[in-house]
């Protein structure tokens, strides 16, 4: 079965390619967001803690911002976590398709350290924005998941001989 071609690909694995996709660009616009409401995420964190609430209600975010417990540096922080899952999900996609299972099992892995941090986001009560960002997030995850764990997937994934890999290998 010399290198087998796109169109040979099942619907599931075409599927997950466009599902990681547009989780990618979806992590950029949460970025983006994340960036543009950093106030709102100040405020929501400072609001959840009660030694900085009154400095929250007495001089509003930009208080917080100046005083002595620092609020968390949210845009940085979720920067450089993107960058990092998404130079993952770029590497790792094409050889997925190109039917290396270990990129396969790389991918399941890098996703399900993305739900635990998306858990970790939903148990601090972020602004609704982010909640509901969040739960997107979730489910174009869960959804990739499925689909990298879908019968057909698994089948194409199985019939690539050791000649095939050498081939696209080269």
């Amino acid at each position: 079965m010399a290198a087998q071609q796109d169109n040979s690909r099942p619907e599931s694995v075409r599927r997950a390619l466009q599902v990681l996709w547009a989780l990618v660009a979806f992590g950029a616009v949460a970025v983006l967001l994340t960036w543009i409401f950093e106030d709102d995420l100040v405020r929501s964190w400072a609001e959840g803690h009660r030694s900085v609430r009154d400095v929250l209600a007495s001089g509003g975010v930009e208080a917080v911002e100046q005083g002595v417990i620092k609020p968390p540096a949210f845009v940085p922080v979720t920067a450089v976590i993107y960058l990092v899952m998404a130079g993952m999900l770029a590497v790792l996609a094409p050889l997925f398709a190109a039917g290396f299972e270990w990129a396969r099992v790389c991918l399941i892995v890098t996703l399900l350290t993305l739900v635990i941090g998306v858990g970790a986001i939903l148990i601090t009560a972020p602004p609704a924005m982010f909640l509901v960002l969040s739960v997107v997030g979730l489910v174009l995850t869960i959804t990739l998941l499925v689909l990298l764990v879908h019968k057909d997937t698994t089948a194409y994934l199985h019939s690539w001989s050791a000649e095939d890999r050498d081939t696209v290998q080269r």
